[in-house]
């Protein structure tokens, strides 16, 4: 799968996996992910033993994200709500509440907004319980406290974010 050649080479601990199409902003970028292409790149990935972190653009493909778990395609991936792409989910604190009551139970997972949101949607993130991963982590890597080493990113849902505030 040419999508995933980089990755067949370099083995990297976690890989990205785009979870549906999207229309990119107000020109004429189209991202495609077919179905079967996902399932196709979610198969191979499982196969080489490298971590999914699944790019959330928006509600219909954290939907279909559930449906490649169920189908045994996925190990524990890593989600990253991604929010404010046009024309992907809004950066707003309503829709990553309505995307975070989604997500699978057991979930492991970090969110982050474009632009001006990005700090925003992080923290919004964090206060959410999200794992304080990748968009924490390269958004705010300034801030100690919240960039827990990668080794730990996803041996599973924290108790509380209060743990990673700083100052605690």
């Amino acid at each position: 799968m040419t999508r995933l050649a980089h990755v067949e080479e370099l083995l990297p601990e976690i890989c990205t996996l785009d979870c549906g199409t999207l229309n990119f902003g107000d020109g004429d970028t189209i991202y495609v992910s077919t179905p079967a292409q996902l399932r196709a790149g979610a198969k191979r990935i499982q196969e080489l033993g490298v971590k999914a972190e699944l790019e959330i653009f928006d509600t219909g493909h954290l939907w279909f994200a559930k449906q490649m778990i169920k189908e045994g395609l996925l190990d524990n991936p890593l989600f990253q709500l991604c929010l404010g792409i046009p024309w992907g989910a809004p950066a707003d604190t309503t829709t990553m509440k309505a995307m975070v009551d989604n997500l699978p139970a057991d979930a492991v997972w970090a969110g982050f907004g474009i632009g001006r949101m990005q700090m925003p949607m992080a923290a919004q993130a964090v206060l959410l319980g999200a794992t304080c991963g990748s968009a924490w982590k390269t958004t705010c890597g300034w801030i100690a406290a919240c960039s827990p080493p990668t080794a730990n990113w996803w041996n599973g849902p924290r108790k509380s974010s209060a743990a990673s505030a700083p100052g605690s």
